[in-house]
Order: structure tokens, then C-alpha cells, then sequence
């Protein structure tokens, strides 16, 4: 280098490694020349970063260097800007330092301060934690945030000549580091520096606090036009041409910190207020207000006091003994709830207006519920909360009249002696979100839940109910789950398991809205000692407004036990008659309670459930029974149930007088019912003509008639199919794609006049039928029975259309046609003159691709006339 230039402009690429807050990466420097003597050197250094996660950083350097020749000491200083995207945050950095060189020995002093923001959050998590401080919870919340670290550090060094072109520079500091949120990071520092004509290049190890051992490394090519240097130590010249040697990357610390928010009732804006009821408070955090179990009236008073914002917790440690009180009363918008469930359901928010959480994290599931010799009323009011109770009432455990948004979960109800109306929940005049969630009811004396007269959305949900009290003294309020009188938006009752009910083990009267029964388990529904008819191990009967109904995924049945009593109160019941699920519309029933004083319409869904083991000595209980009657219009779809065991009929779906209704059954399987896989009827006693044939507009969507369709039908007593209409009812059918196999077998009483598939008509009735790619196999010898079988009597008409069909029943006819009586006519599509003889019907029914070796026909079988049409 020149005495008149010698610095000259410099260019350098360097990589360096990650550590102690500095993430890994590579620099490109410019030292550029502003004014230089041989005594004093201004220059600018400019510098891009490109970081291992390929993010950016930049620097801008001003400095000044100065050689005092008398002294022999070099003295320079600097001012720099620092930037660095971190991805989460772009951090802004003003530094300083000042350098002092010697001709053995050098000292630098640097300083940075982060400017701007200078941190940012990654994440919030609330923890399923906290502490009480007083009255109020704090819920932990545990923030990462990314900081940027100012602080000063100074390290001085020596020179060790190499004996080449270069020479290293071994060195000690220290320094001091901080952010906000920071406790700061006060370290040692050590390494070697090396500096050539072509590399220079570093490595240092530290410690503190914060970082811990850190060990850093850098390498850097120098791409200058720089004169090569003699092999002798470097002269305070020499050093003035070094490098900055400071932190050009803004360290960055990745923080975790842990505070504590109140806990704010999302109804009021404001904080909960707790009182806790505890005789040791062993595992408890904070400062809780506490009294002892002795005095739960007076936390319960304080909690009425705070109005909506008042929580009465009842806290017991794991492995201690219950407490027991007194019954008692929740005043409005009063929650009283206790840490031995898992889940504490009052909601809250962690700030105004912020994302509302469902269940608290005080300290919970504890499994020591406090016992409580009484019951619990809920006054009249708001949003109370019971949960965690152990409720041995000698009457009703809980109950609530006119209450909104009342929740009451997680509860152990048993009522030790009752009378007729006792119930262990009952809630009347309910509305908004009523919340009946996970309660076990057990030895029962009393109906287990129910709901009457309200509105909104109610949900009974994951509760178990066991009634095991004598049928003798309870009658009908033996039932496990009932909702009465209930115009909601939408209702759900899901995942309960209901056992030993009587009559009824989930029951719906007069319940308008959405409503779904799903993933239920009703079992051993016993049958009262006052029969009505009615009884299924899911009921639901509807007499006015609309319904829109989902039940599906239930497991019900078991119903073989019998009532203790009859009627007289002496003699033994014989027969069981609880369905399995039964849905009503409009059907008035023997206890005076139902029909419809106007159109009344149901959207049904029946899907997805098993109903198994419904046994009596005679054919009483059904599978699946429908009812309808005057001023119903319904739709129904029943599809992949499981039906199996049933003393009677797998699918009853009977339509009366003036009501209108359509319906798919499809891809059921039925196996082993006492009567009829699946029967259709039609009839009118009184009024107007029940129908199924019409187009029925409900929800948007307009169907018409019935479609029975892939279900898989073994081992019934009478017919696998049976359509039937009587007086003066219409039905279209579809029935098609079916599996029909060992009908009519005898078990429990066979029948002469069934088949495989059976489609009879009475009075003045008509059924308009299309039978496709059906398989009917093995139907059993009876009187005029057949695989497919029909029958027209007295002035009824009968259209059907038969094509593609497979029939195999060496005991009957494959196909038999029995018109008797009266003025109408069994009309079969597909032919241009009428049949009287076997050969004849034969010819017509192969022809349209029935398949079949034995023929049966009594009277005619006539051709379509203008009034026959066929689906």
C-alpha cells in the first residue's frame, strides 16, 4: 500500500456460525475509503446479511481511525445502523464503539441499542392452571416472544505473530446483555482471531446466563487489492487496516414468559368472584378466600351477594373424605360447582370481548364429591351452574323452574325413597342453552331426567341413568330420559346410556324444532304395569307445529323383562311391548294424550342404530314402529339399521285417516323377527284417506310414496315384505333390490297368506307397485302363501308392475296372484289380456325377467287401466 492511499478499498465474504442469540449466516462487506492519510482513515462499511432460515440483515458502519506516531497507539471509533428480519419482526439497532490499539497489545468497547420495536410475540398458550388471588383466579398464561438484545461488551487481545503473512489475536471481555422481559445476560468471553492477506477467521467460546456455553465460529475471505504483508508483526499501520471487530447481527433472545389473567365472566364483562369452600386447602395456589364446609351457606350467600359473577367452589383434596351438607338453593346466576369432576363447566374469557373457553382450570378431578342430604333448587333466574354434587335427596335431587341457560353436569343424583312425582333432575319453563351434561343417576327411585315446557336449545348429553326402583309403586315416572312440551330451535340428546327404565327409556312429547337422539344406549326398558301401547325403548310422539328429527347411532333393546304386575295389580304381565324406537304423528293414543288439532309435519331420519333382543311370549314389540294419523305430513329415511330379535315386526310403518306421508327404507338387515321384516300399511277409520302416495313438500324438497329398497331380510315368522292398505288408504311403492330369505318360518306363530314379499289390499283401498331385483328364497309352506305374493279382496284395486325378480321357494309358489271378491282388480303391468290360468301368468311373468319355477293364481289378473300407474 501506498504512504499517500494506505487503505484501500476493501471487499470481504464472511460466514458466520449460530449461537448466543445470533442465528447462522453470510456476510458481504464493503470498507470503503472517504478520507485517508497515513495518520487518520474515515471509511464506510456497508454490509448484507443472508441467514441459514433466508432471512435478511443489513448494516451501515461509519468509521475513524487515527495513529498517534509518538504514542505509538492507534485510537478509532464508530457509529452504525443494524437491521435483521427475523420473520416474526424486522429489529432496528444503533451501535458505537470505540478501539483503542497498541503495538503488543488492543482494547474495544462496543455498545447496541435496539430502537424501534423491539420485541415481538410468537405465541400465547393458556395453561391449564392458575391462582387465586382473593376472590379473583388467575389463569396462567405462559407468551414467546422474540427480543432484541442491547448492552455494551469489551474484550482486550494481544498479537502472537505466525511466522507468515498473518497473525493471531487471542482475547478476553466481558459483557452485558438485556431485552425487555429480560433478566439479563452478564458473561465471559474468550477467543482467537486470526487475520491474513487472504482469510481471516475467529473462534470464541462464552457463558452466561441466558445463552449458557456458547462457542462461535466465523471465517472470512478478503477480496481487497490490498499489498501482501512482510512476515514480521503487524505495525500499528497494519492494524489500522483490521476489520470492526463487533456484533453486526442483532442478537435476538427467544423469551418465554408466564403471567397470570383474571379470569372474566363472558355474560358481564367483569371478574368472577370465587369463594371457596374448603376444610384443607392442600393443592391449592395463591390466596383463595376460604371457608370451611361448616359454613358452605355463608360462601353461597357471598356468591348471591356478587350476583351473576359469584362462584361457590367446593375444593377436596384427592384421597380425603367427603363433606356433607345440607340441601340448598342456587340464587340467579349463581354457579356452584367443586373439583371432583375433570372438567369444571363455567366458561370464561381472559379478557373483554376476547375468545370465550368453556371450562375453567381450577384445580379438578379430585373424585371427592361433596354429599348433599336434600335437594338442590335452582331459583328463578340465569346461567346457573350446579357441578360435582353427590345429591341423596329423600325427594326430587334437582330442580329448576324458569330458568335460562341453566347447566347442570357432572352431578352423582340418587333418590333414597320417592314418591310418584319424584324426579332426580327435573327442569320446567327452561330456556336459552340448558345444559344437561354427564350426570350419573343411580338406584333410582324416581324418572331419572326431565325436561318440560321450555324453549331454546336444550341438551341432555353423556349422562347414565339406572332406574332400579319396582315398577309396582312408580308406574309410568319410572322413565329414564324425558323432554315434554319443548319448542326449541334445536334439541339434542346424545350419548346417554339409559338401563331398566319403565316404559320409556328416552321420551319426547310434543317436541318441535331440530331435534337429534344420537349415540344413545337404552336398555332392559321394562314394561309397566299399565299398558298403553306406546312404550319403546326411544319414544317420540309429536301433535303439533314441526319437526325436523335425526335419530341415529343408538343401541337400544334388551327389552325381555316383564312388568311385575297387571293392571289388576295382581296378575303377572305376559307380553312385553316396548318398541324399539317409535315415532308418532298425530296418533291418539289409548292414555288420551295425542292427535293433532292442525297440520302438524315431521322430517325423520331413523339411520345408523342397532335394535336388538326385543322378546315376549307373543309378538308384541316392534323394531322400528311409525304412527301417523290425521293432519300428519311426514317424510321419513330409515337406512342401515340393524334389526335383530324382535317378537314382531322389524319395521312397522302404519299411516291412518287423513294423514300424508313418504318414506325410503333402505340397506337395513333384519334377522329373526317374530312377524314381519318390514310392513307398510295404510288405513282409514275415520275422516279422510290416509295416504302415501301424493307428493309431499317438506324442508324444500318434494317427495312421494314409499321406497323399500337393498335391505337384507332373514328368518321372519310371517312375511320378509309386507305392503298392505285397508278401507279407503293409497300407497305407491317401490320395492326393489331387496334380499328376502326363510319367510314365514313359524317362529313364533306362522301365517297362511304371507309370502316373501306380501302386497295385499282390503275394501276400497289402492296400491300402485313396482317390485324390481328382488330375491325372495325359501318362504315356508302355509295355505295360499307364495315367494311373491298377491292378494286383492273385497272392491279394492291392486296395480303392480313385476320385473327381474328372482324367486326359489320349493314349499310354496315362486308367484301367486289371489284376487277375491268385489268389484277391483289386480292389474299387472306389461301385459294386453287378461290372465285366468297359471300357464298364462307364467308365460307373462318370465317375459319381463322374473325368474321362478311354480305359479299360483286364483280369480283374474287384469290389464292396466287408465286409473293404474306404477312408480
Amino acid at each position: 500500500m501506498s504512504q499517500t492511499n494506505p487503505f484501500p478499498l476493501d471487499a470481504q465474504i464472511r460466514y458466520n456460525g449460530s449461537g448466543a442469540g445470533i442465528d447462522g449466516n453470510t456476510s458481504v462487506e464493503l470498507r470503503i475509503p472517504l478520507n485517508q492519510t497515513p495518520e487518520n482513515f474515515l471509511y464506510l462499511n456497508p454490509q448484507v446479511r443472508l441467514f441459514n432460515n433466508g432471512r435478511m440483515g443489513s448494516n451501515l458502519a461509519v468509521g475513524y481511525r487515527s495513529l498517534n506516531d509518538i504514542g505509538k497507539y492507534v485510537l478509532g471509533g464508530y457509529l452504525a445502523y443494524d437491521n435483521r428480519d427475523t420473520g416474526a419482526q424486522f429489529f432496528h439497532q444503533i451501535s458505537a464503539g470505540l478501539e483503542f490499539f497498541a503495538e503488543s497489545w488492543d482494547m474495544r468497547l462496543n455498545a447496541y441499542l435496539p430502537v424501534g420495536k423491539t420485541n415481538t410475540q410468537l405465541s400465547e398458550t393458556l395453561l391449564n392452571s392458575g391462582t387465586f388471588q382473593g376472590t379473583q383466579f388467575l389463569i396462567d398464561r405462559e407468551r414467546r416472544f422474540d427480543a432484541a438484545m442491547g448492552g455494551v461488551e469489551l474484550e482486550a487481545g494481544t498479537i502472537v505473530n505466525t511466522g507468515d503473512a498473518g497473525y493471531l489475536r487471542p482475547y478476553l471481555g466481558t459483557y452485558y446483555y438485556t431485552a425487555t422481559n429480560s433478566i439479563g445476560a452478564l458473561g465471559i468471553k474468550g477467543g482467537l482471531a486470526y487475520y491474513g492477506d487472504l482469510v481471516n477467521a475467529g473462534l470464541s467460546i462464552q457463558n452466561d446466563r441466558i445463552f449458557g456455553t456458547s462457542i462461535l465460529f466465523n471465517i472470512g475471505i478478503n477480496l481487497s487489492n490490498r499489498s501482501e504483508r512482510k512476515v514480521t508483526p503487524p505495525t500499528l499501520l497494519d492494524r489500522m487496516n483490521e476489520p470492526l471487530s463487533r456484533n453486526g447481527s442483532i442478537l435476538v433472545e427467544n423469551q418465554t414468559v408466564r403471567d397470570g389473567l383474571v379470569a372474566i365472566n363472558p355474560v358481564t364483562g367483569q371478574p368472577y368472584s370465587f369463594f371457596v369452600v374448603a376444610d384443607s386447602t392442600t393443592g391449592l395456589s395463591g390466596t383463595p378466600n376460604v371457608v370451611s364446609f361448616a359454613n358452605f351457606s355463608t360462601a353461597l350467600a357471598n356468591a348471591g351477594s356478587a350476583g351473576a359473577n359469584g362462584v361457590v367452589y367446593a375444593y377436596n383434596p384427592s384421597g380425603s373424605t367427603a363433606p356433607t351438607i345440607g340441601g340448598f338453593t342456587i340464587p340467579d346466576g349463581t354457579k356452584v360447582v367443586s373439583s371432583a369432576p375433570t372438567l369444571i363447566p363455567v366458561s370464561y374469557q381472559t379478557g373483554i370481548g376476547g375468545t370465550t373457553f368453556p371450562n375453567i382450570p381450577l384445580p379438578s378431578g379430585t373424585g371427592v364429591y361433596p354429599i348433599v342430604k336434600g335437594t338442590v333448587t335452582l331459583a328463578s333466574g340465569s346461567n346457573q351452574i350446579l357441578s360435582g354434587y353427590d345429591i341423596r335427596p329423600n325427594s326430587s335431587g334437582v330442580v329448576g323452574t324458569n330458568n335460562i341457560n341453566a347447566t347442570v353436569a357432572d352431578n352423582r343424583v340418587t333418590i333414597t325413597s320417592s314418591v310418584a312425582s319424584d324426579r332426580d333432575i327435573f327442569l320446567s319453563g327452561f330456556s336459552g342453552n340448558t345444559n344437561v351434561l354427564r350426570n350419573t343417576i343411580s338406584n333410582s327411585a324416581g324418572a331419572g331426567i326431565v325436561l318440560q315446557n321450555g324453549s331454546g336449545n336444550p341438551t341432555v348429553s353423556n349422562n347414565n341413568v339406572t332406574i332400579t326402583a319396582p315398577n309396582t309403586s312408580l308406574g309410568f315416572d319410572g322413565r329414564g330420559i324425558v323432554l315434554s312440551n319443548v319448542n326449541a330451535t334445536t334439541t339434542t340428546i346424545d350419548g346417554n346410556a339409559v338401563s331398566g327404565a319403565i316404559a320409556e327409556g328416552i321420551r319426547f312429547d310434543n317436541v318441535t324444532g331440530n331435534a337429534a337422539i344420537t349415540n344413545n344406549t337404552v336398555l332392559n326398558t321394562i314394561q309397566p304395569k299399565t299398558q298403553t301401547g306406546l312404550e319403546a325403548s326411544i319414544f317420540v310422539r309429536t301433535g303439533a307445529g314441526n319437526l325436523n328429527l335425526n335419530i341415529s347411532g343408538n343401541t337400544v333393546g334388551d327389552n325381555n323383562k316383564l312388568s311385575t304386575f297387571d293392571n289388576d295389580g295382581v296378575t303377572p304381565v305376559a307380553n312385553n311391548e316396548i318398541d324399539g324406537i317409535e315415532v308418532s304423528v298425530c296418533r291418539l293414543y289409548g292414555d288420551g294424550i295425542g292427535g293433532c288439532p292442525a297440520t302438524t309435519t315431521a322430517i325423520v331420519n331413523i339411520s345408523n342404530n342397532v335394535i336388538r333382543n326385543i322378546t315376549s311370549p307373543a309378538a308384541a314389540g316392534d323394531g322400528i314402529d311409525i304412527n301417523l294419523s290425521t293432519n300428519a305430513i311426514a317424510r321419513f329415511t330409515i337406512a342401515n339399521n340393524k334389526v335383530s330379535n324382535i317378537s314382531d315386526k322389524g319395521i312397522s310403518f302404519g299411516a291412518d285417516d287423513g294423514s300424508k306421508a313418504s318414506a325410503i327404507i333402505s340397506n337395513n338387515t333384519f334377522n329373526g323377527m317374530g312377524e314381519t321384516g318390514i310392513q307398510i300399511r295404510v288405513a282409514q277409520s275415520t275422516g279422510a284417506t290416509a295416504n302415501l302416495s301424493s307428493p309431499v313438500t317438506l324442508g324444500g324438497v318434494t317427495t312421494s310414496g314409499v321406497v323399500i329398497s337393498g335391505n337384507q331380510i332373514a328368518n321372519t315368522g310371517q312375511s320378509g315384505i309386507r305392503l298392505r292398505t285397508q278401507n279407503a288408504g293409497q300407497l305407491t311403492a317401490t320395492v326393489n333390490n331387496n334380499s328376502i330369505s326363510n319367510a314365514n318360518n313359524g317362529s313364533p306363530a306362522a301365517s297362511p297368506d304371507e309370502g316373501g314379499i306380501l302386497v295385499r289390499t282390503q275394501d276400497t283401498s289402492i296400491i300402485r307397485a313396482t317390485l324390481t331385483n328382488n330375491t325372495v328364497s325359501n318362504t315356508s309352506n302355509q295355505t295360499n302363501s307364495g315367494g311373491l305374493l298377491f292378494r286383492k279382496q273385497n272392491s279394492s284395486n291392486l296395480c303392480v308392475k313385476v320385473q327381474n325378480n328372482q324367486s326359489s321357494n320349493a314349499a310354496v309358489a315362486d308367484y301367486r296372484f289371489n284376487q277375491t271378491g268385489g268389484t277391483g282388480q289386480i292389474q299387472l303391468s306389461g301385459i294386453s289380456t287378461p290372465i285366468s290360468t297359471t300357464g298364462a301368468l307364467q308365460t307373462a311373468l318370465l317375459a319381463q325377467g322374473n325368474t321362478g319355477t311354480t305359479f299360483a293364481i286364483t280369480g283374474n289378473v287384469s290389464v292396466p287401466t287408465a286409473t293404474c300407474t306404477f312408480p
